[in-house]
């Protein structure tokens, strides 16, 4: 078993959960454009993965990395990331737009790109080691705090961009890197960085080990099995760039409308399947290590990311109290998710329900269709954030909680994120094209519900299974517990008179 926390007064774990929140707006609002930007090789025809591809990828294996970190606090790992983050913004300013396929980047400016990718990896990674490490009965706060950081995080940055305006003005950017990209002394990063640091800094203080000593040994499983999602992920969309490239026109250099449509079609349909394939290796492996709990997370996770990093967004122009009308949704639905997560699991599926619910509101958000209908700039976001939080605070409160012989809590934890980003990043161009189409592109609009509806089911199946192996394993418990019952032997049969017995004895 992995060392675990001491237990600490209340104030510091509430204080954690405020950094595990600011975490993952930080987290999510500095992925999503990065993830964006990955996409653009569809429209600049590019035949190979862009550096924003790579340091996608860097990310996820960066939120593994801490396992590995058996005599480190989780937040001290957290700590660290953001500072480096943050005096990198400082000292060079955000790089993100300098990864865009259309231009050529400074070799300084992709280093520092992926010092930062693999920094906001670590910062995750270390709030959910940190997690692993709290007492059973408090973990899940940390778990959905980060999840309700990530679910909220384009409301959460909207409304401090409208209280604080952007003096660099930056609306040149595509609408959903704006939405979703920090500024270099936004003031969301400065509270990450506050609320990590002093959470760290509290055992040092009171002179309290972090960590319990303890022969605790590293477990690389997780590292080798999130590397290898990456790697697949990455010569997946390799692969799939250069069959487009190649296919793109035939050889006397023409593109028939049949042609064209398949080549589209393609590109279209081997997204879902690079992202189907990463997510089953990585199901596999969480449900060797932690069984039902987190199978379930790391498919919730891998469903929801094209919605939770890139889809859900409210327009930037509205008025500050429809951001607050949502955010208060948001908030709700993540407390409430984690509340049944924590004491009513067994009840239902929770995560599937709020899967489901952000999977239907999906459509919603097509810029066709809230061109048509205004309306829906408001009914839109509130269904969708509902949903993700219901579904994310239920699963991270679900997976906290642990499970029947798991190798570690921060392993299975860690495998939720990572999916998060490399689904993400595999459906990043589906998405691109659903946040910028026009009349004549309406395919994307259906592929992401439809994935998550059937991760819904995949959910449903498994919270099944994971009930009729605990009942089996309550009746065989309570079997082995009851005392056999004493054996009477037979009462002796004197025969009749007269009767000879068998061995032919005389009565």
């Amino acid at each position: 078993m992995d060392e675990v926390e001491l237990r600490r007064p209340a104030w510091p774990d509430v204080l954690g959960v405020v950094a595990a929140a600011a975490v993952g707006v930080v987290f999510a609002a500095r992925v999503s454009p990065l993830v964006l930007i990955s996409a653009f090789t569809d429209l600049v025809a590019a035949p190979a993965p862009v550096d924003a591809t790579y340091a996608a990828a860097l990310v996820a294996v960066a939120i593994a990395v801490p396992v590995l970190l058996t005599r480190v606090s989780g937040w001290l790992v957290t700590a660290a990331g953001l500072v480096v983050v943050l005096a990198l913004d400082v000292l060079v300013g955000d790089v993100t737009i300098a990864l865009l396929p259309d231009r050529v980047p400074r070799s300084s400016d992709v280093v520092v790109a992926f010092v930062v990718a693999g920094c906001l990896g670590l910062s995750v990674g270390g709030v959910l080691l940190a997690a692993a490490r709290t007492a059973r009965s408090a973990r899940w706060l940390v778990a959905a705090a980060l999840a309700g950081g990530l679910v909220l995080h384009p409301l959460v940055s909207t409304l401090i961009r409208a209280a604080l305006p952007d003096p660099s003005g930056a609306g040149n950017w595509p609408v959903v890197v704006e939405a979703t990209s920090l500024q270099p002394a936004d003031v969301q990063l400065w509270v990450a960085v506050a609320a990590a640091v002093a959470v760290a800094v509290v055992p040092l203080v009171r002179r309290e080990p972090a960590v319990r000593p303890g022969a605790a040994r590293p477990r690389p499983g997780a590292v080798v099995v999130v590397a290898g999602a990456a790697a697949l992920l990455l010569v997946g969309l390799a692969l799939r760039l250069r069959v487009v490239d190649a296919f793109r026109l035939s050889p006397d250099g023409l593109a028939g409308p049949r042609r064209q449509r398949a080549v589209e079609s393609f590109a279209h349909y081997s997204v879902v399947v690079v992202a189907t394939v990463v997510a089953l290796l990585l199901v596999w492996y969480a449900y060797r290590t932690g069984r039902g709990r987190a199978a379930r997370w790391v498919v919730l996770c891998a469903a929801a990311a094209p919605i939770t990093l890139l889809v859900l967004r409210v327009e930037s122009v509205a008025p500050a109290s429809r951001h607050a009308v949502v955010l208060v949704f948001g908030l709700l639905a993540v407390v409430g998710g984690a509340l049944v997560g924590r004491h009513a699991a067994n009840l239902a599926p929770w995560d599937a329900v709020g899967l489901v619910v952000a999977a239907v509101a999906t459509p919603l958000a097509s810029p066709v269709l809230r061109r048509e209908f205004p309306s829906l700039d408001l009914v839109g976001p509130v269904l969708i954030v509902t949903g993700l939080g219901l579904a994310l605070g239920c699963g991270a409160a679900l997976v906290a909680r642990g499970d029947d012989r798991p190798e570690s809590p921060a392993t299975t934890l860690v495998l939720g994120p990572a999916a998060l980003v490399l689904s993400a990043t595999a459906f990043a161009p589906l998405v691109a094209r659903f946040q910028f189409q026009g009349p004549g592109q309406e395919a994307p609009v259906f592929t992401v519900p439809v994935f998550a509806g059937v991760a819904a089911v995949l959910l449903v199946l498994l919270f099944g299974f994971s009930r009729a192996v605990d009942r089996l394993r309550r009746d065989l418990r309570a079997e082995a517990a009851t005392p056999p019952a004493a054996v009477t032997p037979p009462a002796a049969v004197t025969p009749p008179d007269g009767a000879v017995p068998r061995d032919g004895s005389a009565p």
